[in-house]
């Protein structure tokens, strides 16, 4: 008699296991290899991410981590191997075609637009109606924390306030996938602290699968429901 049946038997209802919480694969890569000038990046690696999951990608500098985040991206593409992305092979779809968006560490904002504009640039682009724009970044703003900040010279915003407004720049376009490139590495130490939960809260309450790159172990553990280690190109 298995673990479910003996817990069953006895009255006592059985835990989910993994296979039932995860219940959809997202992104896949297959045999994924990328060279650049004859060094090895990454040597056919595996990996699935499944929906609703925070993921990160733990490693030291050099070990292969952005760059398979930018594979996943679209901005890398790879020598071999697959890239999956609801059962549907990607490897030729371009950036901007994929439901993925990026949060780097350099938060790439724009210094001529004030905070509601950054925000609700994505949308513009698609000649979206104002008043669905204001609703969407009323709403992003009131996830990041930072109402009343519309107005803002982006600028004048502390490290912290600079990447709320990326990750609800990043967000408002309802992504299926966020990809986040080690986007706390310029903050502070509590700064660091604080905007681990926000994300970890904001992953959460959004659904939005989230896969994020980073060098420092305390900060994978602390936010992920899986952690996949790196070391020379390869998922260790």
């Amino acid at each position: 008699m298995n673990e479910k049946k003996i817990l069953e038997s006895k009255g006592v209802e059985a835990p989910v296991s993994d296979e039932n919480v995860r219940s959809k694969k997202i992104v896949q890569l297959k045999n994924v290899a990328k060279s650049f000038d004859g060094e090895i990046i990454l040597d056919h690696i595996n990996l699935d991410v499944y929906e609703k999951e925070f993921i990160t990608l733990l490693g030291p500098s050099g070990c292969g981590k952005t760059t398979t985040l930018r594979i996943i991206a679209g901005f890398v593409t790879p020598d071999t191997g697959d890239v999956l992305f609801e059962d549907t092979k990607i490897n030729d779809v371009p950036p901007h075609k994929r439901h993925v968006n990026t949060v780097f560490q350099k938060y790439a904002l724009f210094p001529h637009l004030n905070v509601y504009e950054n925000i609700a640039f994505a949308l513009r682009l698609k000649k979206v109606k104002e008043q669905e724009i204001y609703e969407r970044v009323e709403e992003m703003l009131a996830m990041v924390n930072l109402r009343g900040f519309e107005k803002k010279d982006v600028n004048l915003l502390s490290g912290g306030q600079q990447q709320r407004v990326a990750i609800a720049r990043a967000l408002i376009n309802k992504p299926k996938v966020l990809l986040l490139d080690e986007p706390l590495g310029a903050l502070d130490l509590k700064l660091r602290k604080d905007m681990q939960n926000e994300l970890k809260n904001i992953q959460r309450k959004t659904g939005i699968t989230f896969v994020y790159v980073t060098h420092d172990q305390e900060e994978a553990l602390s936010m992920s429901d899986t952690v996949v280690v790196m070391a020379d190109g390869k998922i260790q």
